[in-house]
């Protein structure tokens, strides 16, 4: 009887110790599964938050961003929102139509205050936090990586009842929309830039100057009103008028250092190393080239 009592004790107990074993086993795996969930949505905020190259895939492209992130929402919130395509047409959420790499800026009317957004949580998405206060009427300008303006709307034909872009950017357009905000020059106005300015600037500077010499009237006057002359044509420290005048401003705050051209305020601030405006002209562009090697020509009022 006694044999038969120890027998049963010591089986009940590897009984015991087998379902503890199992038990301990089921529990790591959710903890790690848990910790792996955990990790995965800070990644997803800390991908929703940031401004840098950190996005997911999908994130409800082409949809209303104001549904879920205006004032009171549950999601982060920020003033404007929107979804660059590479088609007019594209549905939400359509992954071959995304446009990565691209971004928005707004330019407001009468002060010509420059909004710049930020990259979204979701390829294509891009959105900005900024006091309503300032804004007017504005021309929206899409961007490229290099900071290039590849398509804009309309000069000042949006106001403060076009913030959530993609409520009248569908695939078919509302509210006089043309359709998606594109990466294209829909209204072909950038176009009609190039192919008439840069033309006549070519011909004066091969008529008027000495082949191989950069002009800075010729060359380098034109690339500043482009770029620069909408928020510093009259006011600030670099005011950009007759060429004269801009040469004397530009020498005034020290803007070119010959030695190195590259580290002269005046190329440091346009691609947006030490700009309040950000970026205006790309350092890999032909423009910034062109002032670059004035500015190791001698700088010189040509």
């Amino acid at each position: 009887m006694k044999k038969l009592y120890m027998a049963g004790l010591i089986g009940a107990l590897l009984l015991f110790s087998g379902c503890g074993t199992s038990g301990t086993s089921d529990e790591s795996s959710e903890l790690s599964e848990s910790s792996e969930s955990d990790e995965s949505s800070e990644s997803d905020e800390d991908s929703e938050s940031s401004t840098s190259t950190q996005t997911i895939s999908f994130h409800n492209q082409g949809v209303s961003c104001a549904s879920c992130h205006s004032s009171g929402g549950g999601e982060e919130q920020f003033t404007s929102g929107a979804t660059i395509f590479t088609a007019l047409d594209a549905a939400n959420s359509d992954s071959t139509k995304y446009a990565n790499g691209y971004s928005l800026r707004l330019v407001l009317e009468n002060t010509n205050t420059l909004i710049n957004y930020n990259v979204g949580r979701g390829t294509g998405n891009v959105n900005s936090d900024f006091n309503t206060g300032t804004v007017n009427s504005y021309t929206a300008q899409v961007l490229d990586a290099q900071g290039n303006i590849v398509n804009k709307s309309l000069a000042n034909s949006h106001d403060l009842t076009r913030l959530d872009c993609n409520s009248c950017h569908t695939s078919a357009g509302v509210s006089n929309a043309p359709g998606r905000i594109v990466t294209y020059d829909y209204y072909g106005t950038l176009a009609s830039a190039t192919t008439t300015t840069p033309d006549t600037t070519t011909t004066t500077t091969t008529t008027t100057t000495t082949p191989g010499v950069i002009s800075f009237a010729n060359d380098v006057m034109p690339i500043l009103d482009t770029n620069c002359k909408s928020c510093h044509g009259t006011s600030g420290n670099f005011t950009i008028t007759t060429a004269t005048a801009t040469y004397a401003n530009i020498n005034s705050f020290g803007g070119v250092n010959t030695a190195t051209p590259e580290s002269s305020r005046l190329l440091t601030k346009a691609s947006g190393q030490s700009h309040g405006g950000g970026m205006v002209i790309s350092a890999t562009s032909t423009q910034y080239a062109t002032i670059r090697d004035w500015i190791a020509a001698g700088a010189t009022n040509n």
